[in-house]
């Protein structure tokens, strides 16, 4: 089991921006917390809610993914791309998964919200959910990693058991969040043009099975 998450060490870990970090040890869902306070008008862009055990989580097309307490890196980011017209907001699943192949190394994508270790095993899965809320159309972004262990799912897989060097959730979540803001930031700068930020080439260079 991984050491247990510090909120003085994320919170100090955390990269440039407006990030407001809520840390729990337990919750259903992250998603649907960060969704419930955005829609209640307590949460903004940067709202990031940090889960020690998700025992309800869930990936694309309602499929369930939980892992055992402290093995996981489970959180969730708003966002608002107030200057990317709807039918690209498509795009962010790929945006969050190339950010995650930016953070760490050796990472690769399956269309369109799985990331996978070197041996093709998941370790990751991402779940991206629009929002109407009251200042505005948002969008949660769902991240759940494997760091030490995995569920009992076939193709499932983790960063221990694929030799990641840098196990430490701290770190990792740092790491993701400023990758997930560099890219998320040109790609809003470019109105959500994939080609215009790079989004779209580094997507079909990351992407595992594209042709296949």
């Amino acid at each position: 089991m991984s050491t247990p998450l510090d909120e003085a060490l994320v919170r100090a870990a955390l990269p440039p921006g407006p990030w407001e970090l809520v840390l729990v040890e337990e919750t259903g869902s992250t998603n649907a917390d960060v969704r419930a306070a955005a829609l209640d008008g307590r949460a903004g862009p940067g709202y990031v809610v940090l889960a020690e055990h998700q025992s309800a989580g869930r990936g694309r097309l309602d499929r369930s993914w939980t892992a055992a307490p402290g093995e996981a890196l489970t959180f969730s980011v708003l966002v608002r791309p107030a200057r990317v017209p709807a039918e690209r907001w498509a795009w962010l699943p790929l945006l969050a998964g190339v950010a995650m192949t930016d953070a760490i190394r050796g990472l690769r994508l399956k269309w369109p919200n799985d990331v996978l270790d070197g041996a093709g095993g998941k370790v990751a899965g991402i779940l991206i959910e629009r929002i109407d809320a009251p200042s505005g159309p948002m969008a949660v972004v769902g991240i759940g990693l494997n760091v030490t262990g995995s569920p009992e799912i076939e193709g499932a897989s983790s960063l221990a058991r694929a030799g990641g060097d840098d196990l430490d959730r701290t770190t990792l979540l740092a790491v993701v969040l400023g990758a997930l803001a560099s890219r998320f930031e040109a790609w809003h700068a470019t109105g959500g043009d994939a080609e215009a930020c790079g989004l779209a080439a580094a997507y079909r260079a990351a992407c595992a099975t594209l042709g296949s």
